[in-house]
């Protein structure tokens, strides 16, 4: 009780509206149901459910695709009067729980794909509205201290998420309970949302026909400032998304690392655990510069990451070294993610016209499903090539960076005329 106390004290004392902390505390409680999934989903698929890999890839592709049309949706809807922020996530909500209790009933490949379908649908539908819920019940000055709130809550409802759902698959291999409590973890969220929160999208300047919908998106593709923002954050996102597609793999596949799956899992739920820990004083502190400066601390520490991953099987001299220098490696990826999502999205706010909000951030979200559908695989295929493909992908990785901080110099000059 005393921590809970101290602990709630602590977050009221960031002066952030109360509705921000509800909303945190009920993507808490869901991210902890994304957890239990995370990294068991795919063993389910193939060794429980016997649906063959090459499918299960396919359906994780149309999932993908049905995520960059959630998107769309998700902005249009979230601006438009007759749904807004709080209608948009509930149906969000409802989708994404839907898509659960398919994965949880899976036996054949057809419920498999219309679980994807309907998860992608929800993604899509979620991040806008929920992002535009933040920034419309925060000031300026408190925007990177809210999006970190809700990102921390985020990581480490996941962290949690992890650990108990290896618990749970290495008592009984209960794969299927993990969805179903995955499920019901959407429809807690839900709750939150209907009895939590009000709807924050101011009508005065929203539309309610599909005339202004159209106008949103001519204005969000003719902003030269987001399109430069878009360009460079399919390669913020790209480095984001190494986390759970390719290093993992590459770090399994390390000299001493071959049958030491136990340690791969170790490193990566580190990782969860102190990102959710970095986020909220590293986004406090961020606030205090512009947005564009805290990106391009983020890009130095992608490099740096990045470079030292390129050569571990070279600097890995025992077990030990390995794991020592994997944990570093995460630790300075986990400072670069801390510094990126809540700056990312306190910069598109600052972009958009208050109408179009939830448009800009729509388009900030679809970085994430086009940067998902190239990034990834491209990793993973140049993986399988051997040493001197992935070495040149990690060094190629790390000189986008440079790319992109000139880019985010020449947003900065945008911004100021």
């Amino acid at each position: 009780m005393l921590w809970g106390s101290l602990l709630f004290g602590y977050f009221r004392s960031l002066g952030l509206d109360k509705q921000v902390l509800i909303l945190a505390l009920g993507r808490f409680v869901s991210g902890i149901g994304s957890g239990l999934t995370m990294f068991y989903a795919p063993i389910f698929f193939v060794n429980v459910a016997g649906i063959p890999a090459a499918n299960v890839g396919l359906g994780l592709g149309m999932g993908g695709l049905a995520g960059v049309l959630g998107r769309i949706a998700g902005g249009s809807l979230s601006d438009h009067a007759q749904c807004g922020r709080k209608g948009a996530l509930m149906l969000a909500c409802l989708t994404l729980s839907i898509g659960a209790f398919c994965f949880a009933s899976t036996d054949s490949f057809l419920v498999f794909l219309v679980g994807n379908i309907l998860s992608g649908l929800g993604i899509g539908l979620y991040w806008p509205a929920a992002e535009s819920m933040v920034s419309d019940l925060t000031g300026e000055h408190k925007m990177n201290e809210a999006f970190g709130l809700s990102r921390m809550a985020d990581y480490a409802g996941l962290g949690i998420g992890v650990v108990a759902g290896g618990l749970v698959i290495g008592a009984h291999a209960a794969y299927r309970l993990l969805f179903l409590f995955d499920a019901v973890s959407f429809l807690a969220l839900l709750a939150f949302i209907i009895w939590g929160t009000r709807e924050t999208l101011d009508l005065t300047t929203a539309h309610s026909h599909r005339a202004g919908l159209v106008s949103n998106w001519l204005t969000a593709l003719k902003d030269r400032k987001l399109a430069l923002y878009a360009v460079l954050n399919l390669f913020f996102t790209n480095n984001v998304l190494q986390m759970s597609s390719t290093l993992p793999l590459y770090t399994s596949r390390l000299p001493y690392m071959t049958g030491t799956a136990s340690s791969v899992a170790v490193i990566f739920s580190f990782y969860i655990i102190l990102v959710s820990f970095l986020i909220l004083p590293i986004s406090r502190k961020a606030s205090r510069s512009a947005k564009t400066r805290a990106l391009m601390l983020a890009c130095l520490a992608w490099l740096a990451a990045q470079v030292l991953t390129a050569f571990l099987p070279a600097l890995s001299a025992s077990q030990s070294m390995v794991i020592t220098l994997s944990i570093l490696s995460v630790s300075i990826f986990a400072f670069a993610n801390a510094l990126y999502g809540p700056a990312a999205s306190s910069l598109v706010v600052e972009l958009a016209p208050p109408s179009a909000r939830a448009t800009y951030l729509s388009v900030n979200s679809l970085c994430w499903g086009l940067a998902g559908t190239v990034g990834p695989a491209v990793g993973l295929a140049l993986i399988d090539k051997g040493a001197m493909p992935t070495l040149f992908y990690w060094l190629g990785l790390a000189l986008f960076n440079v790319f992109c901080i000139a880019g985010l110099y020449w947003l900065e000059c945008l911004k100021r005329k």
